[in-house]
This record gives C-alpha cells, structure tokens and sequence, in this order.
C-alpha cells in the first residue's frame, strides 16, 4: 500500500487495492484498462509520440522512486506497465495518456546510504569517468563486502573490470 500511495499523480496511475480480499499470498487489485507501451503500429506518429512520453514519465517515476522515495517497483516491464488514457487536467483536454502501473509483488526499500552512493556513482561516472571513485562506493551500495574493497588485489580487479565496461 506504501509503494501504490507514492507512486499515484504526476500521470501515473495505480490500481486501487482491495483489502478486504487479499492475503498474505494474494494481492487483488482494480482493472486498468490499457494497452501495452509495446503494441503500436510503426506508421503510427501520434501513437510512437504518446508511447515515448508514456516511457519517459516511466523513466522520471523510477528515478524518483529510486532517489526520492527509496520504495521501487522491482518489476518494471512491458507487461506491468501500461499507457491508459485519463481525464486531462481541464476538460476541454480531453483523455491524455498516463503510465499504468500492475503488480506489486516485487517492491524494494532503497537504503538511505544506497541511494546516496547511487548518485554519487553516476556523478563520478558522468562528469569524471572515475571507475576507482566508483569501486570504492560498492561497499556503501551493498555490492560488495567491505573486506573485499579493502584487499587491493580486489579492488585493482574491480577498478579493471569497470573500466573495461566503460570502453566496450
């Protein structure tokens, strides 16, 4: 329920639990009537157009969820998430396409400290291509033990591995 409240508005919608029927194994939820951000005709201009703006509230709401929430949807594909069409803000909008989340069996609370060494990762990576600075942040990402990171044979074979990622 944590999760579904976080996650409702800002074109996002999210079916509304129904308690009185779930269970410990069993969660029951409202139909979303919706398509699938996958099922549409390529010739389609304005539907790819809908779709790609579907996908990039997708992306927004993740990394919120991810850094501003710390409680994420582990389950993010194609068939959990759907574009349904709401009412726009006026009525004179009409129906505008907003992200569907389904299924909430898969939900993860980001620590603190993790989602802190997240950013810090893609600050290093983006503007200073700092694979060393980023190895040395696996321990607070929960990647890797410390006494791991603090072997330098490790952490050399780490720091070369990232590397070799980064110029593939």
């Amino acid at each position: 329920r944590r999760a579904t409240r976080r996650l409702r508005g800002g074109g996002v919608v999210v079916p509304r639990i129904y308690g009185d029927y779930c269970t410990r194994n069993v969660l029951v939820m409202e139909w979303l009537d919706g398509s699938r951000l996958t099922d549409v005709d390529p010739a389609d201009a304005a539907g790819l157009a809908e779709n790609i703006a579907v996908v990039q509230q997708g992306i927004r709401c993740t990394l919120s969820q991810l850094l501003d929430t710390g409680v994420l949807h582990a389950d993010p594909h194609a068939g959990n998430l759907l574009k349904v069409m709401r009412d726009g803000p006026r009525p004179a909008d009409g129906p505008v396409p907003a992200l569907g989340y389904l299924d909430f069996g898969l939900v993860s609370t980001i620590p603190p400290n993790v989602r802190d060494g997240l950013v810090c990762s893609v600050a290093h990576l983006v503007f200073r291509r700092d694979v060393a600075a980023v190895a040395g942040l696996f321990s607070q990402l929960d990647l890797l033990p410390q006494e791991v990171l603090d072997d330098p044979d490790e952490l050399r074979a780490l720091e070369e591995a990232m590397e070799d990622t980064m110029t593939a």
